[in-house]
């Protein structure tokens, strides 16, 4: 087995612990499905976020949406200069094959980061 990295992220509307659950919760799942991961095969979940999402932890959001098997650690984005608000970034270690082909998730407003990788079937309610 090979450990690989695997990168998404999603954009939230609100500041709320609700959203926030919400939004980390579809964006793991997403990420497992288009990736048919399962939760044995990750190794750990790094979690950022930008500075002003404040009402809840991503790895609690996790946690509270059933991802209690996870090693999380979790960051404050970079406070840069005309950078994207209320994004949640995720850096995931998976352990699978060598050839295993992985499939990052940009989900909303998250597309404007990567637009080349945007998922479009997913919006925050």
């Amino acid at each position: 087995m090979t450990v690989k990295a695997l990168r998404g992220a999603v954009q939230l509307n609100d500041d709320t612990p609700q959203q926030i659950t919400a939004a980390v919760k579809q964006l793991l799942e997403t990420i497992m499905e288009k990736n048919s991961l399962s939760e044995d095969q990750i190794i750990s979940v790094f979690f950022s976020q930008t500075k002003d999402l404040r009402s809840c932890n991503p790895a609690s959001a996790a946690r509270k949406a059933g991802f209690e098997s996870f090693c999380y650690f979790c960051l404050q984005e970079l406070d840069v200069d005309n950078s994207f608000e209320k994004m949640i970034r995720v850096l995931m270690h998976v352990s699978c094959s060598s050839d295993a082909v992985l499939h990052p998730v940009y989900l909303g407003g998250a597309q404007q980061l990567r637009p080349d990788l945007f998922t479009s079937d997913y919006s925050l309610g």
